[in-house]
């Protein structure tokens, strides 16, 4: 026994950055909810960037080690505790058996991260240790789930550093590409599109992020055709859907943006009310 989850939270699961070899069976990619965290989580502690973590969403987790470690607790704002003492994020702390640590409250964003040194030992399936339930008998961990990992006897004389400056502003603006069913729009449509201001709704998880606004368009549903994380549909009366990392892999809705993988990182950290826009992205 490596580590023991005393509290969940309102959601907690393994993940890593997908699986992409179940697409043709109509199987989501899954995968962390934002790339960005978890990959500087992993990035200080030497671990590949594909290495399983602990994915939070809100506040109120708790952990128990049972044999030692070194982790990294990636999160925007949060007030993180290692046996009752604050804690920083992305910074590289030794844990011993006994240890316990809370996330006791987060302050910005919505998803946090725990990694730890070589990754959780979780079990590939179809290539990925993502939770997903159809894939994995269970879709989150619970209240005294159990979760391995190996000891690390390796010093951090010389602890790697990441940029982990991540700008949250006001308006998030999200950078998107036109999808094909952009071009049948209106003008005065796509004008509102690309230049009102959105919010979002308190329809949030893995699957989609909603937006509370409507608008008004002519467009019929499509034959159903491949969707991915961030592609955003318009659906029949008028609202927007931005799918995320539990998405179907098909849809009928017509597809009207896809955002950047940045972007999609940066809603994923958006809390309900939140403002933004969408922004057309520069061809690379």
């Amino acid at each position: 026994m490596s580590l023991k989850v005393i509290k969940s939270g309102p959601l907690a699961s393994i993940q890593d950055q997908g699986r992409y070899s179940g697409l043709t069976m109509g199987i989501p990619i899954s995968g962390v909810m934002d790339s960005r965290l978890s990959t500087y989580a992993n990035r200080i502690l030497g671990n590949p960037k594909q290495a399983p973590v602990i994915e939070i969403m809100g506040q109120g987790a708790k952990f128990q080690f049972f044999k030692s470690t070194y982790i990294v607790f990636a999160a925007l704002d949060a007030d993180i505790l290692l046996n009752g003492k604050p804690i920083q994020a992305f910074e590289i702390y030794k844990v011993f058996a006994e240890d316990v640590l809370h996330l006791k409250r987060v302050k910005s964003g919505m998803w946090t991260y725990l990694a730890v040194k070589n990754g959780f030992q979780i079990e590939q399936k179809m290539g990925s240790s993502s939770y997903y339930a159809h894939v994995f008998d269970q879709a989150k961990l619970d209240n005294n789930s159990i979760i391995d990992f190996n000891t690390s006897a390796e010093n951090f004389d010389e602890i790697s550093t990441v940029n982990t400056q991540l700008n949250f502003s006001e308006v998030i603006e999200l950078k998107c590409f036109k999808l094909p069913e952009f071009k049948l729009l209106s003008n005065s449509v796509q004008y509102q599109l690309l230049h009102a201001e959105f919010s979002i709704s308190n329809q949030i998880d893995r699957m989609a992020y909603q937006i509370s606004e409507r608008l008004d368009h002519q467009l019929e549903e499509i034959i159903t055709s491949p969707v991915l994380p961030g592609t955003v549909q318009f659906t029949s009366g008028g609202k927007l859907i931005i799918l995320m990392r539990d998405a179907q892999v098909t849809g009928g809705y017509p597809r009207i943006f896809q955002l950047t993988e940045d972007s999609i990182c940066q809603l994923a950290q958006a809390r309900p009310r939140q403002k933004l826009k969408f922004s057309l992205a520069e061809p690379t």
